[in-house]
């Protein structure tokens, strides 16, 4: 009889143990789960799953906890748009350690987004927003718009409008620090 109730005496104390030592890492990851998602400056980017070149599922959260991710809604059609694009491909050469770039297009049959890099050779990843659903949900009025989110999945900076090289760097940095 002493032997199951110090059996379940140990199970209890156990359990208790391994509760308190899982409740207390959930608590540090909780820190940015408590960032209310919202498309501004300061909160949670939401997270969102497209489809790239190769038919493959692509989400924003993917990257949480590896990289900075660069994530830019354009068009082909777009003067500005194809403008900065080979200053997003020398950001991608120089920075893809560091820095995942998401170009985000919308509303555009596949082939032609397919025959627009291809022509120009950007390697950096591109996804498809057919139904302009994501850009919606990101409040996307013009484009280009640029935003920058940290590892923690935090929006640090926001741009609309074309930008060369020098400026990807300067609010890619806001997210490096």
């Amino acid at each position: 009889m002493n032997y199951k109730k110090g059996l379940i005496i140990i199970c209890i104390l156990t359990s208790m143990i391994l509760l308190v030592g899982c409740s207390q890492s959930d608590a540090e990851q909780q820190a940015n789960e408590d960032i209310p998602v919202k498309v501004q400056v300061g909160f949670r980017a939401p997270n969102f799953t497209l489809t790239n070149l190769d038919g493959k599922e692509v989400s924003l959260s993917d990257f949480r906890g590896e990289k900075v991710v660069f994530i830019n809604f354009w068009a082909t059609w777009c003067p500005p748009c194809r403008l900065e694009m080979p200053h997003m491909q020398e950001i991608y050469e120089e920075m893809q350690d560091r820095v995942k770039i998401l170009a985000v297009n919308v509303k555009e049959p596949q082939n032609k987004v397919s025959n627009f890099i291809d022509s120009n050779g950007y390697d950096f990843t591109v996804l498809s927003d057919k139904d302009g659903k994501i850009a919606a949900d990101y409040l996307v009025r013009g484009i280009p718009k640029t935003l920058i989110v940290d590892k923690n999945g935090v929006i640090k900076a926001q741009h609309v409008g074309a930008m060369n090289k020098e400026q990807m760097k300067e609010i890619i940095s806001k997210a490096l620090n």
